[in-house]
């Protein structure tokens, strides 16, 4: 066999989660540069079948990304950044997941609001609100 035709084999399974670099220095690689944009596009690809997922099935996939722990901190700027949304759909979504204190407190610092939490005696829960927020307003937030 010549190396045009061990270079139309398919890769093996470690190849696959292989680095450019390391495909590049392959030795058993026919093309690097082929070999690296077969890497590129198969990466490419895995984003954006992110994006295509329709509102239920993206709340879903957030919902067991959300399980693993928050992989980012400004949680609605990853959100948006993985699926390709804009911030208010982001956000809705997110409050509907059960992350709305998470998305009131990142509004609160992006606005640059300082803000604390209060008791409402009407719901028993600890509310994140502006600092100086009468107890009279807290059905508001």
């Amino acid at each position: 066999m010549t190396s045009n035709t061990t270079s139309k084999l398919p890769l093996p399974n470690k190849a696959l989660e292989a680095t450019p670099e390391s495909l590049a220095a392959s030795p058993c690689s026919g093309s690097g540069a082929l070999q690296i944009h077969r890497y590129r596009e198969r990466k490419m690809a895995r984003a954006r079948s992110k994006r295509k997922l329709s509102p239920s099935a993206r709340m879903e996939d957030a919902r067991r990304w959300l399980k693993k722990g928050l992989p980012v901190h400004p949680l609605t700027d990853g959100y948006m950044r993985r699926y390709g949304i804009e911030r208010w759909v982001a956000q809705e979504e997110l409050i509907d997941i059960g992350y709305r204190e998470e998305v009131q407190i990142e509004a609160y610092e992006k606005e640059g609001v300082e803000w604390e939490f209060m008791y409402d005696p009407c719901s028993g829960e600890m509310k994140p609100v502006p600092i100086g927020t009468k107890k009279h307003e807290l059905h508001l937030f």
